[in-house]
């Protein structure tokens, strides 16, 4: 008999493990160090997610490369969840009759261009190279996001319109943008395949789809909805353009000299971590002193 308090087994191999406790905490550490071991969790170098960043000062310093020290070793759980929900939507797309021809390239590997002479690159998460052809980046998103990126798109021109298939339909936009940060992103993507394929993308689009739900079906309920608009190469160039003459301007005069230069622009980033709350505000409020790099006007940006 085992001489561990609780247990009841005759004789097993290795250290008895019978506590709930130590099995949950074991599972915990599994979870969080394949989070925080993953490609994208270590990534250090700015990608086309950050590119786009209307905040500089966060974009200053994601360019020097220095990551605040309250990100280290954390588990981002809506990463998290979007990560689980992009392996699905993979593997879903792979096995799908529309894609008995291959019609899907899924995690596609691309480089988008250059800052300060190294390659930027990432994974898109579908192309489709019979409809367009088209990109299309999967966004996990919450209901505070979702109604400050629909505000922003309609504000921008956006046109709503429908994506219809069988019984029901798929909500979404035409036009307009959700924010320059998205866009630039998503623009970032298109140029990517572009340059890496060959293949020119037509249309780019954001398909959303809610993290939290309280629906039994959120296709039918139209929680789950996209934006797309015309595959524009330039909004991505001048994203590029700008890293670079921000990354020259570091070089130039260091960190913190760059860093001072900006020290009056309103941040309009929601979850900027280097700017304190009081000096972040809605985009809708914020006046920015700095000119838009995109040349789109204030938008209210995603959450």
């Amino acid at each position: 008999m085992c001489m561990t308090p609780g247990c009841e087994l005759e004789s097993h191999d290795g250290p008895c493990i019978d506590q709930p406790e130590t099995v949950a905490a074991e599972l915990a550490e599994i979870i969080r160090h394949a989070e925080l071991s993953r490609d994208r969790s270590v990534q250090t170098m700015i990608g086309p997610s950050g590119i786009g960043t209307e905040c500089t000062r966060w974009l200053l310093h994601m360019l020097a490369e220095d990551e605040p020290q309250s990100s280290i070793d954390v588990v981002n759980h809506w990463a998290w969840v979007d990560t689980a929900i992009h392996d699905r939507l993979e593997r879903d797309v792979k096995a799908s009759l529309f894609n008995k021809d291959r019609r899907f390239a899924t995690e596609v590997t691309v480089t988008v261009g250059q800052i300060a002479g190294r390659p930027v690159t990432g994974h898109v998460d579908l192309v489709d190279t019979l409809a367009g052809p088209g990109v299309v980046d999967w966004k996990g998103c919450g209901k505070s996001s979702t109604q400050k990126m629909k505000a922003a798109i309609r504000k921008t021109g956006g046109i709503e319109t429908l994506a219809k298939l069988d019984d029901f339909a798929v909500p979404g936009f035409r036009g307009g943008h959700p924010g320059g940060k998205y866009r630039a992103q998503l623009q970032s993507y298109g140029l990517g395949v572009l340059l890496t394929l060959g293949i020119r993308p037509a249309w780019v689009m954001n398909y959303f789809i809610p993290r939290n739900s309280t629906r039994e079906d959120a296709f039918r309920s139209g929680e789950v909805w996209f934006w797309s608009e015309p595959f524009n190469p330039q909004i991505a160039i001048d994203a590029l353009d700008r890293c670079n003459g921000l990354h020259d301007l570091i070089k130039s005069v260091g960190l913190a000299a760059a860093l001072d230069l900006f020290s009056a622009e309103q941040c309009t980033e929601p979850h900027c971590p280097w700017c304190p709350k009081l000096r972040r505000e809605p985009a809708s409020a914020a006046k920015s002193t700095t000119a838009d790099p995109f040349g789109v006007g204030t938008t209210e940006g995603p959450a």
